[in-house]
């Protein structure tokens, strides 16, 4: 029955896609394409939508025709279809059982295991600090011996204001002139921040980091006002990661055995 079954599916989708191309084929007669060419093509969509991988789908119904006529239609209905799915359901076939099993894969990151970690865990609390009311004339010294690409602007009260960075002050390290007396940090720094919680986990951590592509996150204290108590840098985040990758392969998956000296007994550790 089963067998039946697969014939009648395969009997039904050769006709459909015999009827799509024929339509094709009445719609566009000037281009060269027969009924078979329309039908890989959307072979090479499917490809395209359920793998994540369109120039793999081209490149593969190209080498099955080996005719140019195909390729602009091919690359439009492969690109159709992974934005189609992009928008949709945002994971390839493979992703998607990945993350049915409880897996999630961020660009080749397996992001569950920072789940348990927080970020006041793995913070730096070397910070370089500014005041808004720094004159430049003395964050251009301060910056020249500095090892740090970026500075944080607290105001009196020690709540965060900003963040200065080099990029920011480029310009004025090039043309001096332009740089009037009056010229504070306040008035260079970066009001725009992309902060992150003392006890936020360093998943969220790290989708923020994507999403902004930035290379630092100043810490705050959790639940007050923009209190600083640390910053967490992309390569701490890694450096967790990789931690943890090293002590999964390192310890053994039920245990070790190790012998006490002097007595010879043995005593069985187990993670966890």
């Amino acid at each position: 029955m089963e067998l039946y079954f697969i014939a009648f599916k395969n009997v039904i989708l050769f006709l459909s896609q015999r009827l799509v191309g024929l339509g094709a084929q009445s719609l566009w007669p000037e281009s060269g394409l027969v009924p078979a060419h329309y039908a890989l093509i959307g072979m090479g969509a499917m490809v395209s939508g359920t793998t994540l991988a369109p120039i793999t789908a081209i490149l593969t119904i190209f080498e099955l025709t080996y005719s140019y006529q195909v390729i602009l239609p091919l690359m439009v209905s492969c690109i159709a279809s992974l934005t189609v799915v992009r928008l949709l359901h945002g994971y390839s076939i493979y992703e998607t059982k990945l993350l049915l099993k409880g897996v999630n894969i961020v660009k080749g990151h397996e992001v569950n295991v920072l789940r348990g970690m927080r970020v006041c865990e793995h913070m730096s609390t070397d910070l370089q600090i500014l005041r808004t009311d720094t004159p430049f004339s003395e964050i251009a010294p301060t910056m020249e011996q500095s090892p740090f690409p970026h500075f944080l602007v607290l105001d009196s009260q020690d709540r965060l204001s900003g963040v200065l960075t080099l990029r920011d002050c480029r310009k004025y390290f090039a043309h001096p002139e332009l740089c009037r007396p009056d010229t504070t940090a306040s008035l260079l720094m970066v009001k725009e921040l992309v902060l992150v919680d003392e006890k936020t986990d360093m998943e969220t951590a790290f989708h923020i980091f994507a999403k902004h592509n930035i290379s630092f996150l100043p810490v705050v204290r959790s639940g007050g006002p923009k209190t600083v108590v640390g910053q967490l840098k992309k390569t701490d985040l890694f450096a967790a990661y990789d931690q943890y990758v090293l002590k999964e392969r390192l310890l053994p998956p039920m245990g070790w055995v190790c012998s006490l000296p002097h007595t010879g007994s043995k005593v069985q550790r187990f993670r966890g």
